[in-house]
């Protein structure tokens, strides 16, 4: 068995995620409660609140922080993994069970990127929308034909028939307008801002300095970027992560990377299954689960060392 592990981005919370987990299970506690120390606040009451989960500020450390708790839960019981890939966000949950930084410093670091992601959503009127295609290139065609109506481009490449366009609302608006046109079907994002195109430069230029100051190390676990689709290293850690913020994400080739590593198992760890369904979509003979609360854990545990 070749296991891997998924790291959720954002997107998907909901409201209570990981309860169960935290009243069950002490060494979920511990990281929640050593995350919530990090970021400045009690992620797992904030857990309860819509107004939080909808904020990107407060957001990002909860999701980072559930998905860890869960990692730690899985590690000790399942084979030692043989890489890790997370989505947007879910890198830096990725890094940090890699011991590439310290729960501490990540757990700061993505606190302040959510503050700086949310400022900078604030600051343009940014909008995002997935478009069910394989042709990529007419999506691209598209959006680069859109001049005088602000930007617009692809901003993620989820799987083969997925991607997702971003960018100012009113380009974005005459894009799927085209798209809608053409016979695509689009499907409007419930998200902050433009994520992963130039409207979060704010973000990108503020969270440099940050990153560039913070003593990475190399990933213990193979750890491939969305940006690169290359894995991390200590050397070009900081500058993929502020490219990160503005660039297009590439999880389906990162996918492809993994099968390419002979990977046949998959777990995905943190608030939903959305990367679960992009595996689907993309490999194929690969086993996936998803790891969200105390049934998903007890069923995955039992599933992958009943198979070992």
């Amino acid at each position: 068995m070749k296991l891997a592990y998924l790291f959720s981005g954002q997107g998907s919370q909901y409201e209570g995620m990981g309860q169960d987990l935290y009243d069950n299970y002490p060494e979920y506690r511990t990281v929640i409660d050593a995350a919530s120390q990090a970021c400045g606040f009690d992620i797992q009451a904030k857990v309860q609140d819509p107004a939080a989960l909808a904020n990107t500020a407060t957001l990002q450390p909860m999701v980072v922080a559930m998905s860890l708790g869960v990692h730690q839960l899985l590690a000790p019981q399942l084979p030692v993994a043989q890489a890790h890939l997370g989505l947007s966000l879910g890198e830096y949950s990725a890094l940090i069970a890699a011991d590439a930084m310290t729960l501490q410093s990540g757990i700061q670091l993505v606190t302040k990127r959510g503050q700086l992601m949310q400022a900078a959503s604030e600051k343009t009127a940014g909008k995002m929308v997935a478009v069910m295609t394989k042709d990529h290139e007419r999506v691209a065609s598209i959006c680069a034909g859109i001049t005088d109506h602000g930007f617009v481009s692809i901003a993620n490449y989820n799987t083969a028939k997925q991607v997702v366009i971003g960018g100012d609302a009113e380009a974005v608006d005459l894009a799927q307008g085209l798209l809608d046109a053409d016979g695509f079907k689009t499907i409007p994002l419930k998200v902050a801002g433009a994520f992963h195109t130039p409207l979060m430069t704010y973000a990108a230029a503020n969270l440099a300095a940050d990153l560039r100051q913070t003593a990475f190390q190399d990933p213990q676990v193979p750890t491939i970027s969305n940006t690169t689709v290359k894995p991390f290293d200590h050397v070009n850690l900081a500058e993929t992560l502020i490219d990160q913020i503005t660039n297009p994400t590439h999880f389906a080739q990162c996918l492809v990377q993994l099968g390419a590593l002979g990977i046949d198992t998959l777990v995905e760890v943190g608030p939903g299954h959305t990367l679960t369904g992009f595996t689907k979509k993309t490999l194929k003979g690969v086993k996936t689960y998803h790891v969200e609360n105390q049934a998903s854990l007890e069923q995955t545990i039992t599933a992958i060392q009943g198979a070992m």
